[in-house]
């Protein structure tokens, strides 16, 4: 992300309240200062204060409770973004823009996990984590 909203702690720090009063108990959600932008089996993307993006994950959720905080890349950042902003549109701003206009090579431009000549909606394409196109890692 370029640079960040002056909007976006203060509106960080208000889903994230909103979330525990609606959860309970949110100490892990707490612990990294952040709303969930979506969540799934075994994984849930955050956004945190400071704009960044982190995966709470599973280390193997068919086996263990254990579940680890990391980073998310740029490209899944992205990805977490458009999913959280299905909810929030006002984040929509924090999605990077594609100045290229390059589609990504494995979906077309979909976002959508693409096999064997058919398509899976709702599935997150693999290369780009749903966002149609590559990010640039830098940014």
């Amino acid at each position: 992300m370029a640079q960040m909203p002056d909007w976006l702690p203060e509106f960080v720090h208000e889903m994230t309240e909103r979330e525990r009063l609606m959860r309970g108990d949110t100490a892990w959600l707490q612990e990294k200062a952040g709303m969930t932008l979506f969540g799934t089996i075994g994984r849930e993307a955050i956004l945190r204060l400071d704009g960044s993006v982190w995966w709470y994950e599973a280390v193997d959720w068919e086996h263990s409770d254990e579940y680890v905080w990391r980073l998310a890349t740029a490209q899944e950042a992205a990805g977490a973004l458009k999913d959280g902003a299905a909810r929030h549109p006002r984040l929509l701003a924090l999605i990077p823009s594609n100045p290229s206009g390059t589609a990504c090579p494995s979906c077309k431009g979909s976002g959508e996990l693409t096999r064997d000549g058919g398509t899976f909606p709702g599935v997150w394409c693999p290369t780009c984590s749903g966002v149609g196109f590559l990010v640039n890692e830098t940014t």
